[in-house]
Formats: C-alpha cells, structure tokens, sequence
C-alpha cells in the first residue's frame, strides 16, 4: 500500500498525465492544501488526496471547501482511494468541488473515463 505521500505523488502524476500542471506542498504544514493545479485552460484549483479505506464524510468536503475560499481557489478537487458518504456528495453540490472516489479513480488511473484529458466532469460525480 502507498503511503499518504507516496498516494499524493501519484495524484499528481495522474493530474499531470492530464496535462495540468501540479506543484505538490510540503507534507507538514500544507494548510488542507496537497496539491495545487492548474487546468489546460489556465484555471487553478487545489486537491485534497485521502488515502481512505473507508467512508469521506461531509465534514471532509466542508473543510476543502473552507481551504478553497481562504486560499481564492476557485476549483477543488478531493481524491480518494474510498468512497464519499451520500450526505458528502449532497453538501458539495452547486459548488466547485470534484469528488473522486475509489472506482472513479481506478476508471481515471486504467484511461477509461471520456473524455481523457480534464479530470473535472459535469458535476460532482460521486458513487453512493
């Protein structure tokens, strides 16, 4: 298994194979901030990587989106190796959050979701 940085090198691998450009924080000190990106359309975001067995909660998605609004991100994304719980998917809707659970990540991660170059769907796309 990955460690929690060894899973956000990987993340950002996946972002860069994309072709957004990443730049990964510090491990320590990272404010709720893993990775910051930018979209092949220039628009920036932050990614918040959780290395999960088992359930996101909605807790979780409130403090990304508190993250996004005090570092003026306009996009976030939160990656996870788990599932999100239905109250997670229900609160980050209308607002400008990826959710990307476990199988989403393996679709991602195999080159099997249309179309291949954004990572940011039509929505918050969550299995619940």
């Amino acid at each position: 298994a990955l460690s929690p940085s060894e899973f956000e090198a990987w993340v950002q691998q996946l972002f860069r194979s994309r072709g957004y450009f990443t730049q990964n924080t510090p491990d320590s000190g990272d404010h709720g901030v893993d990775l910051w990106v930018v979209s092949p359309q220039g628009e920036r975001a932050i990614v918040q990587c959780k290395r999960y067995r088992g359930v996101v909660s909605e807790s979780v998605v409130r403090e990304l989106y508190g993250v996004m609004q005090h570092e003026a991100a306009p996009r976030g994304f939160l990656v996870t190796t788990g599932s999100i719980s239905a109250a997670a998917g229900h609160w980050a809707q209308g607002k400008p959050i990826e959710l990307i659970d476990g199988p989403r990540l393996s679709l991602l991660a195999s080159g099997q979701v249309d179309p291949p170059e954004p990572l940011a769907g039509k929505g918050n796309a969550v299995d619940v």
